[in-house]
């Protein structure tokens, strides 16, 4: 079992926060401009990670990107990313090793019991790798994590945002106009921004696990990886939707 399933699960509470936060934005019966809808998913964003994930505020700036900013970093960089994160980082060798499966499992699986278990087989690896610190594994773990909650959530959410964006945006979104690779691909996004921003978050932050962390609290590297997965996966999907209709 990955001992850092937790970042995976905080994770997706996380898409879920944001996404009432939009839903209290359709609600108000005006339809909003993108600035306002901008707004709205930065500021639910900022919430949910100071409320629910400590030491956020020691976490650089960066990580606080405003919507708008995320956006164009994903534009440039959509379906390269996270192989751009791997291949351009400090991570170990034998970090880049292990994360660098992550794509390949994405285009291989075809059902997610099989995705889950190739994932639970390169954790229960990457724990008894004893050429890793537990830095190493937190980063690489928290990966793992964060690849199968996402994909879990958005298979599973995937229309009901579509409904609310549609809503908040007077947009006509048809979910069955987007493929299982687009979804895989907003997976492979917080992936990509958990690692850019674990990366970060391990060099600041002391590392401890759930069992040390108190009750749904994420520290330290964790704290940079969830924060930046969250941001990485609202921004890929919304900005494949908003592409959809033509707004870039």
């Amino acid at each position: 079992v990955n001992p850092y399933n937790y970042m995976g699960e905080t994770h997706n509470e996380g898409l879920d926060y944001i996404l009432e936060g939009i839903q209290n934005l359709s609600n108000s019966g005006v339809n909003a401009s993108f600035d306002e809808f901008s707004i709205q998913v930065s500021n639910s964003y900022n919430e949910f990670c100071v409320n629910n994930i400590e030491g956020y505020d020691g976490i650089s700036i960066s990580y606080k990107c405003n919507f708008a900013e995320m956006s164009s970093v994903f534009l440039n960089s959509r379906g390269t990313l996270l192989d751009s994160i791997i291949a351009n980082s400090e991570l170990s060798e034998k970090q880049k090793e292990y994360l660098e499966k992550i794509p390949a499992l994405f285009v291989d699986f075809d059902e997610y019991t099989e995705l889950s278990d190739s994932l639970n087989t390169l954790s229960s690896l990457v724990q008894a790798d004893t050429e890793l610190s537990e830095e190493e594994k937190l980063i690489t773990l928290g990966s793992y994590s964060v690849a199968l909650s996402s994909y879990e959530y958005w298979v599973s959410d995937f229309d009901e945002w579509i409904n609310v964006i549609n809503t908040a945006l007077d947009l006509e979104l048809d979910a069955n106009d987007f493929t299982e690779d687009e979804i895989r691909n907003i997976a492979l996004s917080d992936v990509a921004g958990g690692l850019g921003g674990g990366i970060g978050g391990a060099i600041w932050g002391a590392l401890v696990g759930p069992a040390g962390a108190g009750a749904g609290a994420v520290i330290g590297g964790g704290s940079g990886l969830v924060t930046g997965a969250i941001g990485g996966s609202v921004t890929c999907a919304i900005i494949m939707w908003l592409q959809a209709e033509g707004y870039w």
